[in-house]
């Protein structure tokens, strides 16, 4: 009996943390090209395009939970070059709606100095109620 005890409370503690995770998935894509990003209960694709005095990010923001509709998403995107420094950056808002099911986006962002742009840090905030979460994660343009 005890020898039972001990096998199932090890099954239990190996599967438990399973259990406790999120998945994240972020493709690696070139510059450039489609990206995808996703996390627990959000997904983004997008691309980023060279405009004559502007970088533009277009895009869409899916909640895949579609029984919780979360209370506004803020995303922002800083380009940065490729020491880490910020070239520039802005703010995407869904507020005060609620983010059911998808949302596009688009960011015209200007910067001078588009050839040194390496990477975009995006940082991503939403909430329900008093529950808030958010993430960070960096691409390629």
């Amino acid at each position: 009996m005890l020898r039972k005890i001990m096998y199932y409370s090890a099954l239990l503690l190996f599967f438990l943390p399973a259990c406790t995770s999120t998945r994240t998935t972020h493709d690696i894509n070139p510059a450039f090209s489609d990206h995808q990003y996703n996390h627990h209960d959000i997904s983004m694709v997008w691309r980023a395009e060279k405009n004559n005095t502007d970088i533009r990010i277009v895009g869409t923001l899916t909640n895949t939970r579609i029984d919780t509709p979360y209370e506004g998403f803020e995303l922002t995107a800083t380009l940065l070059d490729e020491r880490g420094n910020t070239l520039a950056k802005d703010t995407f808002k869904v507020a005060p709606g609620p983010l059911v099911g998808s949302q596009p986006f688009r960011l015209d962002i200007p910067v001078e100095n588009k050839e040194l742009l390496q990477h975009i840090k995006f940082f991503y905030t939403y909430g329900l109620a008093d529950d808030h979460f958010s993430g960070t994660f960096t691409s390629l343009p």
